[in-house]
């Protein structure tokens, strides 16, 4: 099999997105992606999808089961939504080791 001179290449001799890859984080990168990854499809979430999957995890790690509310008025979300999340986290919690201080509105 013929070797890549990968030091003879330029950003504009690759195709399409490695291409955009190499110009934006470099050649090394671009490299480093096609002898890792190459052939795979590789997801890459938006900003706002990782600030989400971050502030989720905080919920899980923080919930004591007392602080449902604390942790959603902090956050900017529902007592409901942490229970949501939590029993998605762990599907064999019991609705009933919800938030133990669930008492008024949310």
């Amino acid at each position: 099999m013929m070797q890549l001179d990968w030091d003879a290449l330029k950003p504009e001799h690759l195709p399409g997105d490695l291409a955009e890859i190499a110009r934006e984080c470099g050649l090394d990168v671009a490299r480093y992606l096609v002898e890792s990854w190459g052939g795979a499809m590789i997801y890459i979430p938006t900003l706002q999808g990782l600030r989400k999957e971050h502030r989720d995890r905080r919920i899980i790690e923080a919930f004591d089961g007392t602080n449902g509310g604390l942790l959603a008025a902090k956050l900017g979300v529902s007592r409901r939504y942490i229970m949501r999340l939590l029993r998605d986290a762990d599907p064999d919690r019991d609705e009933k080791d919800g938030d133990r201080n669930s008492g008024g509105a949310a």
